[in-house]
């Protein structure tokens, strides 16, 4: 087991956190940007594209955890703040257990209602014996991850990225092996679930003995009513919060597999994926920021305002640049890196990234409003994005086809973040002032007009496919 990590300074600490966290998602991303089309061409674009729909289907699934999964880090933060082991072995101990049971109930309604879920995405019968394998399999490992990430939480909350930083990505090489198998041999759904189980596990082994470090036989035992009734109360909250946000993320890809079938849905599969890759990389800070102002709240409560300022300041400038500069190059790279048949997934990309960009300005002010046990006003603002979007994708669907489903999801998202941040500003005790003000205006658009005409130029001399 390696040792626990050291104690720097909080600057220090964080910025070493998200490189590691941060390591973790630039690795597979480039392993995916690689295999991708090996994989499609192996296997063949039809099974891709059901397979990427499948997996949609069950990360969907593993959303509905009563909100445990989002609630765990914040208070495994407030009690690794006080270095209270016993709240900790509680929490791990009910958590655990609620999970074991959904992942149950959750198994055998899906046992049931798979050839119903097959039927309703157009899976052509050639494919389903295969696809009810993968979605079965799926649903077991969601509540493998569920429970999995109770104790990642355990060690997140104590600053151990560097050692879940590398589980990840020896597991993700286990992915890696198997999907190359799979595209060498052209193998089918079946292999890609036992592929899948063998990440999962091997992910699993590595993160849970660790934490058990951070537990107390003491503790083994049923939160206490009081410690429920906020734990749970504050994670039903969570829940609503993070199904409203599900349901604006991936309606695409869900639209596109009733519209198009699970088998022609693949651009837009594929484009959801890679675009939340994308986000996924600043993203990597959320564990070390949530982590650091759970500490900061539990020791100096609203007064750590001044910490989520300076924080934010950082942040919006980061995610700038990288719009700026991700965006175009998003569009005209995979357009050139993916074949004919995914020729849209460039398009799709460029505009759910735009959108996800405009939510990462305020993913600090998101991250303080929960540790100040507010989620409700991220689910506020995540109604308005999520009616916004539907009533745009009803508007624009007959007029100019799937494009204008994700054109509306990006509209939603910025009358989204629009809206959290004047919630916060009326509801907040303490408010960092707007993110829109952190942005250096000038300096980005003219650094979005630059990188924009050097992609565009290159994209004739780029190779195809």
């Amino acid at each position: 087991m390696p040792d626990p990590p050291p104690a720097p300074g909080r600057a220090r600490s964080l910025l070493r956190s998200t490189s590691w966290q941060a390591l973790s998602q630039v690795v597979p991303l480039a392993i995916n940007l690689v295999l991708t089309p090996f994989v499609i061409h192996g296997i063949g674009p039809a099974r891709f594209s059901a397979f990427l729909l499948i997996a949609t289907l069950a990360n969907l699934l593993g959303q509905f955890d009563g909100g445990i999964g989002t609630s765990t880090l914040r208070f495994c933060s407030l009690y690794a703040g006080t270095d209270d082991k016993t709240a900790t072995t509680r929490l791990v101990t009910t958590t655990v257990s609620v999970i074991t049971v959904l992942t149950i109930l959750v198994s055998a309604a899906v046992t049931v209602l798979t050839p119903y879920i097959l039927g309703f995405f157009g899976v052509i019968p050639a494919f389903v014996d295969e696809a009810t394998v993968l979605l079965r399999t799926l649903t077991v490992l969601i509540g493998l991850i569920l429970i999995r990430t109770v104790f990642h939480s355990v060690l997140a909350a104590r600053h151990w990225f560097r050692w879940l930083s590398i589980t990840m990505l020896i597991g993700y090489a286990v992915y890696a092996a198997g999907l190359y198998l799979a595209g060498r041999n052209g193998w089918d759904l079946r292999f890609l679930a036992a592929v899948m189980v063998a990440h999962q596990v091997t992910t699993s082994l590595l993160t849970i003995p660790p934490a058990l470090a951070y537990l107390d036989r003491a503790g083994l035992a049923w939160m206490p009513r009081a410690q429920a009734r906020e734990f749970f109360g504050y994670a039903w909250r969570a829940q609503v919060t993070g199904l409203v946000a599900i349901a604006v993320s991936q309606k695409d890809q869900l639209v596109a597999g009733r519209v198009l079938s699970a088998q022609a849905s693949g651009p837009y599969s594929q484009g959801y994926g890679l675009a939340f890759q994308l986000k996924s990389l600043p993203y990597n800070a959320i564990k070390p920021i949530q982590a650091t102002l759970g500490e900061e709240y539990a020791r100096r409560g609203a007064d750590a305002v001044a910490t989520v300022q300076r924080l934010q300041r950082i942040w919006v400038r980061a995610v700038t640049g990288w719009a700026v500069v991700g965006v175009p190059a998003s569009y005209v790279g995979i357009r050139a890196w993916l074949p004919d048949s995914f020729s849209l997934t460039g398009t799709v990309v460029a505009v759910l990234f735009a959108g996800h960009c405009l939510t990462l300005l305020t993913l600090v002010l998101s991250l303080w409003t929960l540790t100040a046990g507010h989620p409700e006003l991220e689910l506020r603002a995540n109604l308005v994005s999520l009616v916004v979007n539907l009533a745009l994708s009803a508007a624009l669907l007959p007029m100019v086809g799937m494009i204008g489903v994700i054109a509306a999801t990006a509209v939603g998202q910025l009358a989204g973040t629009l809206h959290l941040i004047r919630l916060a500003r009326r509801t907040l005790t303490a408010a960092p002032r707007s993110a829109l003000r952190e942005i250096p205006w000038l300096a980005a658009m003219a650094a979005a007009a630059l990188a924009a005409a050097l992609e565009l130029s290159a994209h004739g001399h780029l190779p195809r496919g």
